[in-house]
């Protein structure tokens, strides 16, 4: 009943039609008013693939993705034509506003992990290179961009030791052909997939930490000192479920290789209305575990120390004992 192609538990019968495009192409051209557009015309990003290389314009472009991937109550500014307010209940299901944050690809879902690895690299970004982004006129998109995800993943730490990893179902929402709805879905509010403190999830906190410890860099060196805290803070409370327990959600579900990406199956309902245990978040490698804790490590002892806090040179004493810890879990795992 795997099928491979898809990654995912129903067969693959099932599957099949989704390989093909929309039967109903015309959906990728409705606006939020109704208005049909007509087919696009070559984009400037073939036109760059095309000619000499402008990295301005392709810089710009690529901050421009991330404007086209917002879900929530959307700021004017920040609308393409296509794009309307949407998901803005978000959340209901476990009583948490999680409305906003970032489209993982193609569908409508919101990966807690896909985002925040987006986000420390879009802080990191910012940090190493805040010039280029000034002279390809991109550094105030950019800077939106980075807030709109860190305040996404703020909401995600809605309380001590808790982390909502996913919002929306991927099977459901592979299967869905067209724009997405204002507020909730026909059949009600989509599903929200939690990790607690004690969970197999140091991959998906890590990424948050990362991205929450990253964005508070970028924000206090732009005096938004009360933000920048308050990240900060989100961080460390993050980082405390990575502490916890090191293992990567693969561990969730034992019975699937470490590789396999997750399938929304095998979860236990917690009593706030999320699934708990179920692996339905992108998994990582369990090799990679160690990896992620660095990363995530490495980044809160930077914006400690860029805060001017006292407790960096422990949390780099911290990253080598939680090496040393994943490690001899992995051992244990494969």
């Amino acid at each position: 009943s795997w099928c491979e192609w898809f990654n995912t538990s129903v067969s693959c019968e099932e599957v099949d039609p989704l390989r093909f495009p929309s039967p109903t192409p015309a959906f990728a051209n409705v606006g939020a008013n109704g208005t049909v557009f007509p087919p696009a015309n070559d984009t400037r990003l073939r036109q760059l693939a095309t000619g000499r290389p402008d990295y301005a314009a392709a810089l710009a472009l690529s901050v421009s993705f991330f404007r086209a991937q917002r879900l929530g109550a959307l700021p004017n500014a920040s609308r393409e034509p296509w794009q309307h307010d949407a998901y803005t209940a978000d959340g209901e299901a476990v009583g948490v506003d999680l409305s906003g944050g970032y489209a993982d690809a193609g569908d409508f879902v919101k990966v807690t992990k896909t985002i925040g690895h987006s986000m420390a690299l879009l802080g990191w970004a910012l940090l190493e290179f805040r010039q280029g982004f000034e002279a390809a006129g991109a550094l105030d998109e950019a800077m939106a961009a980075l807030r709109w995800g860190a305040e996404y993943l703020l909401k995600c730490h809605s309380a001590p030791g808790v982390l909502h990893a996913q919002v929306g179902d991927f099977i459901a929402d592979h299967a869905r052909w067209g724009p997405p709805p204002l507020d909730r879905p026909p059949d009600g509010p989509r599903a929200v997939f939690t990790v607690r403190l004690g969970d197999a999830a140091a991959d998906v906190a890590s990424e948050a930490a990362a991205a929450l410890a990253a964005a508070s860099v970028v924000f206090g060196a732009e005096g938004d000192v009360s933000f920048s805290d308050a990240l900060l803070g989100g961080a460390r409370g993050v980082f405390e479920i990575v502490e916890a327990n090191t293992n990567p959600t693969s561990a969730l579900n034992p019975d699937r290789l470490p590789d396999m990406f997750p399938q929304c199956e095998g979860g236990e309902g917690a009593s706030d209305g999320s699934v708990r245990g179920a692996e339905c978040f992108y998994a990582t490698h369990a090799s990679d575990a160690v990896d992620k804790i660095t990363w995530a490590t490495a980044w809160l002892a930077i914006a400690e120390a860029r805060n001017a806090t006292d407790v960096h040179e422990e949390r780099r004493a911290a990253a080598v004992a939680l090496e040393a810890r994943a490690a001899a879990a992995l051992s244990s795992h494969l």
